[in-house]
């Protein structure tokens, strides 16, 4: 192959001429090589790079999207609808936001986003995690309140409603709870109500209730100021 070449060229073949040609071809070869990995690792920089870019660019978007959502609900108005189980206790407006917080990659935005918006996702997270605290709780309440009124004929599994009422301290209840008997305050769930919660080891189940809810609404309270305070 290499002789042919070189009559095609006219070159003089030769010891001399022909590891000139291999030392030639082997420079070229790897300059060509070397040249083209260079080339081809910029491009593939290039490439991430403004990936990159345009992945932060969508993830702004979509965490501006996300800040509208929540500062619409926070500006509801809260109203608790009343729950035989006690970790639907909180503003509707609140689960809502919770739900939101929940479907959303707030992770994702957290590790990949612009910076502008991660006081607003770590709050985000915080409350997130606080509300799982709140479900241990909540869970836990609600398998033993409703096994104790399971255990005897004259209660019903809606009496957990007053009780959990009482418990997280909404004022209908505790007023109707003053008055004594009543509609909403029928003598079962007075005597569950007093019973339950001077249990010492209900006490410490309610208290652990009471202070993760707590925890839970001065958390999203604090994020409220925050989005509002920065308007």
């Amino acid at each position: 192959m290499t002789e042919t070449l070189f009559d095609w060229f006219g070159i003089t073949q030769s010891s001399t001429n022909y590891d000139n040609f291999k030392i030639a071809f082997w420079s070229g070869l790897l300059s060509t090589l070397l040249i083209s990995i260079l080339v081809g690792l910029f491009l593939l920089w290039l490439e991430n790079k403004v990936g990159k870019k345009l992945m932060q660019s969508q993830h702004a978007k979509e965490t501006i999207v996300f800040k509208g959502k929540v500062t619409t609900l926070l500006r509801l108005p809260p109203a608790t609808v009343a729950s035989i189980r006690a970790e639907e206790w909180l503003p509707s407006n609140y689960l809502e936001l919770i739900k939101l917080i929940s479907d959303s990659p707030i992770h994702i935005w957290k590790s990949e986003g612009k910076k502008d918006f991660q006081g607003l996702l770590q709050r985000c997270e915080k409350i997130s995690n606080k509300y799982e605290d709140l479900l241990v709780s909540s869970k836990t309440l609600n398998l033993i309140l409703h096994d104790e009124l399971a255990k005897n004929a004259s209660y019903s599994i809606h009496n957990a409603e007053p009780i959990l009422g009482l418990i997280n301290n909404f004022k209908e209840y505790t007023e109707e709870f003053k008055k004594g008997l009543s509609h909403k305050m029928p003598l079962p769930v007075i005597q569950m109500y007093e019973k339950f919660t001077k249990t010492n080891s209900n006490k410490e189940l309610v208290t652990n209730y009471q202070q993760a809810r707590q925890t839970l609404l001065i958390e999203i309270e604090s994020l409220k100021k925050e989005l509002f305070d920065s308007m």
